[in-house]
């Protein structure tokens, strides 16, 4: 939906039904749960800025929804979780988002500004070194010398914390290029 000529929005409802086979061990058996999630994303032009700078944005929040998350399908399965002693299963409480803002330099160079966010609400029974929530930051100049090719530098910094309150963090620079055919 669209509410005024700056903004444009989107909503995004899930619902799905997660099944898991208990191990052998756990008596085996099939456990099925509700899932659900919602999502809301949307881009605000900021025309005093600069005539094609935008803001984007997305947010997300929902039980059993880490196959959707980047940060949470690139480090494992997030939908749900089994309890080794009790054989409970229990779906992962996820939030995440981001903000982006996309500024033009000039006529073919571009910058984008990005902050985002992941945060799990484990089970209390979670593993002490079970991935709790993650921030990043990231900015990049591009420039598009064509209009089929893109050149740009990124550097993006990252910290991740698990249950028990250790964390880490890690900064990257990288280079791009991309001819479209």
């Amino acid at each position: 939906f669209q509410p005024n000529e700056r903004l444009h929005m989107k909503v995004g409802l899930l619902g799905r039904e997660i099944r898991a086979q208990r191990l052998s061990s756990q008596g085996g058996g099939v456990e099925k749960e509700f899932a659900w999630g919602l999502s809301l994303s949307g881009r605000f032009t900021t025309p005093r800025l600069g005539e094609r700078d935008s803001l984007l944005f997305q947010l997300n929040a929902g039980d059993g929804i880490g196959r959707y998350v980047n940060d949470l399908s690139s480090v494992g399965e997030f939908d749900g979780i089994f309890n080794e002693d009790s054989g409970q299963f229990e779906l992962y409480d996820i939030r995440a988002g981001y903000v982006s803002w996309q500024h033009w330099w000039g006529g073919s160079m571009r910058s984008n500004f990005t902050f985002g966010m992941v945060e799990v609400d484990n089970p209390e029974w979670a593993a002490d070194d079970a991935y709790k929530s993650t921030v990043r930051a990231s900015a990049n100049l591009l420039w598009t010398p064509t209009p089929r090719i893109d050149l740009g530098f990124e550097l993006l910094w990252g910290e991740r914390e698990n249950e028990n309150g250790d964390k880490g963090d890690a900064t990257q620079a990288q280079l791009a290029a991309r001819y479209r055919f």
